[in-house]
């Protein structure tokens, strides 16, 4: 048996006391069954949201927008059809022969860069830039009773070699665009007046920042177990609502004497710039990276917090490192017997919904359960607290037990646990492996007991205990454990 650190009897044996009630938490403050850690709410739009995000580049009408700003066909939202736009070589037909001053390919150019800009306003600039406003050099109205035009254009094409003078019409067919489009450009008077406005009319904006302070106030918690898959997502204390939230905030609104605003601009924003959710995944917090990111959080001497990040980054290396060798432990199924092994909190019984069962003491069921890795398989030991109690004998019986019934034949057996010293991590647990290594009926030589870092000790057995406390949800009422 490897033995890599001492071992002392922290003398934590439980034993059970009449009368005495039960709590989740009432186990060893090192025996780590689960891990959250507090961490303060980041910026409102430094993290993903609540709520999905908005992708407006899938909505319908932009799709159909960025085809038509493309020259592309596409079918308007009343079912008509348009065409895409071609490029076609034409003579104009006026005097000053514009089609000789340009090839095809160098039209098409134009053409292509034209509609390759696919944005309304950038096509705008474009055409802007191309046109020239000067004034009327003669007027000639044949209709006294109008007034006649102001201001005259001059259209050019802009090749890589030249600029030329063109007619209207020539100017009109190298991009494929209608009159009405050209002169609603040239109308408004200036380029930066030719961004397309329309849709963009929105109501009022209301100021939020006194919502985003208030839901900032709230303490939130990351759990550990995803800061891999789910950094962003925090949890506030599961008795708090949107609605207890937002009443909480009329109150600080009433005693600062300043308007609230109403519940949908709080639960908008609530929705859109915090990634928080209220039911917590039921586990404890880290004791070490508590105490770290409280000392982080509590000084202002740049030096000093850096040696307390310090600390706390190479206790979650430390942690990420046991998990990985676990991970790896746990491909050697060929070579040894690897087995996890963790005790479930106490289970209550019977389950009833009578009034008259919430006044009178439960009996209370202890699982230790074991993961085998060979067999992928999940083994329950279960007994009552009138059979034994839950110290480091009753978990040491259990283990014996299962490795005389399952690795009688294996030369090697890793197994894994969390840190508890009144369960795991004690003299009695050892010495009753080493008897077992030394026992001439059983083939194993060699016991490697390997302990996952406090406060970051989740196991596969986790996940079973989380199948029998759904199980036990969905029944109404439990009478007996073999239920």
């Amino acid at each position: 048996m490897s033995n890599t650190e001492d071992f002392s009897d922290s003398g934590s044996e439980y034993q059970p006391i009449p009368g005495e009630i039960h709590t989740e938490s009432e186990t060893d403050t090192s025996c780590d069954e689960n891990i959250m850690m507090p961490s303060s709410l980041s910026e409102p739009g430094t993290s993903k949201s609540r709520k999905r995000s908005i992708n407006k580049e899938n909505w319908t009408v932009n799709k159909r927008k960025l085809l038509r700003n493309s020259g592309k066909g596409y079918v308007t939202k009343m079912a008509v059809e348009k065409n895409t736009k071609i490029f076609e070589n034409i003579d104009c037909g006026c005097p000053k022969k514009c089609y000789t001053l340009f090839t095809e390919n160098e039209r098409q150019e134009m053409f292509e860069s034209f509609w390759n800009l696919k944005d309304f306003n950038q096509q705008n600039a474009f055409l802007y830039a191309l046109v020239q406003k000067a004034s009327v050099n003669r007027k000639r109205p044949k209709d006294l009773s109008r007034a006649g035009k102001n201001v005259s254009f001059k259209y050019f094409l802009k090749s890589h070699i030249m600029t030329q003078l063109v007619c209207k019409k020539y100017f009109l067919k190298t991009f494929q665009i209608s009159d009405g489009r050209l002169y609603r450009c040239l109308s408004k008077g200036d380029v930066s007046q030719c961004k397309d406005k329309r849709g963009t009319t929105s109501t009022q904006k209301l100021d939020d920042s006194d919502i985003i302070a208030h839901i900032q106030s709230f303490p939130a918690y990351q759990s550990h177990y995803r800061r891999k898959s789910n950094p962003n997502r925090k949890f506030l204390n599961p008795g708090l609502t949107i609605r207890k939230m937002y009443d909480l905030y009329k109150e600080k609104c009433l005693t600062e004497m300043t308007e609230p605003k109403k519940l949908k601009y709080y639960n908008k924003v609530f929705n859109t710039k915090f990634n928080l959710h209220f039911k917590a995944p039921h586990q404890d917090t880290c004791k070490t990276c508590d105490s770290l990111n409280f000392k982080i959080r509590g000084t202002d001497d740049e030096n000093v917090k850096k040696v307390f990040e310090v600390q706390k980054e190479l206790h979650q290396r430390k942690a990420d490192s046991a998990r990985e060798n676990l991970q790896i432990d746990a491909k050697k199924i060929n070579d040894a017997y690897v087995l996890t092994f963790d005790l479930q909190k106490a289970l209550a019984f019977p389950k009833l919904t009578t009034l008259v069962a919430y006044y009178k003491r439960n009996l209370y069921l202890y699982n230790l359960g074991i993961h085998c890795f060979n067999n992928n398989t999940g083994y329950m030991n279960v007994w009552n607290e009138i059979e034994g109690g839950r110290g480091s004998q009753d978990i040491a019986v259990c283990l014996v037990k299962h490795l005389k019934t399952h690795a009688v034949t294996q030369n090697h057996v890793i197994m894994y646990s969390d840190s508890c010293t009144g369960q795991n991590r004690n003299i009695k647990t050892s010495l009753s492996l080493l008897k077992l290594v030394q026992d001439p009926d059983t083939s194993i030589t060699t016991i490697d007991h390997k302990f996952l870092v406090s406060g970051h000790s989740y196991l596969p057995n986790d996940g079973e205990f989380g199948i029998i406390e759904s199980a036990s949800r969905r029944h109404g009422q439990i009478y007996s454990p073999d239920q």
